[in-house]
């Protein structure tokens, strides 16, 4: 179902520009070998991300870099998404699995170019949490390549409460893209 979520986007806008610039018989045959790799592309992503979540009970997280979504979970059912700013192109946002090591209320993120205040911080990778962005006002656009963040995930303030609410010491975090 994921790996279904993430491609399908995509599959639809392919077609619809195949449909528009070849003949029909041509497009047909173009649109069914593209329709059966990005099913055969598919399974091989959902395979790599069920290795880390098929084990997985209760609550994790899962950050979408290449869709900037967050997806929060409790036992592999879907409690909330939403639109966050992952790390831009020159200081990215990490991949891969990891666990929640620190939570903290009204606190400052302090760095060589920034000091700013968070209401909530979920920590999961050295330096790198989940926080609100009280100086952003939009989220899940592309111009996170150049204004996104230093590593963590900017998420809404009124999901990241939720979330914070949700999550505890040693909750999974799986970053990808």
């Amino acid at each position: 179902m994921k790996a279904i979520r993430i491609f399908g986007r995509n599959i639809k806008n392919a077609l619809r520009s195949i449909t528009r610039n070849v003949s029909l018989s041509a497009a047909s045959i173009i649109c069914t070998t593209i329709t059966l790799t990005i099913v055969a592309i598919a399974i091989v992503f959902s395979a790599n991300i069920n290795k880390y979540t098929k084990d997985l009970e209760g609550i994790f997280i899962e950050v979408d870099k290449s869709e900037q979504q967050l997806y929060m979970y409790q036992n592999n059912e879907l409690l909330y998404t939403t639109p966050v700013t992952t790390g831009k192109d020159s200081t990215p946002s990490d991949t891969g699995l990891f666990k929640v090591f620190r939570m903290k209320r009204d606190t400052y993120l302090v760095g060589e170019d920034y000091r700013e205040f968070v209401e909530f911080w979920i920590q999961y990778n050295g330096g790198e949490g989940i926080h609100d962005a009280r100086w952003r006002s939009v989220y899940g656009e592309e111009d996170y390549h150049t204004r996104g963040s230093h590593g963590c995930i900017n998420t809404p303030r009124k999901v990241v409460e939720k979330v914070y609410q949700l999550t505890s010491l040693d909750t999974p975090v799986i970053v990808h893209k």
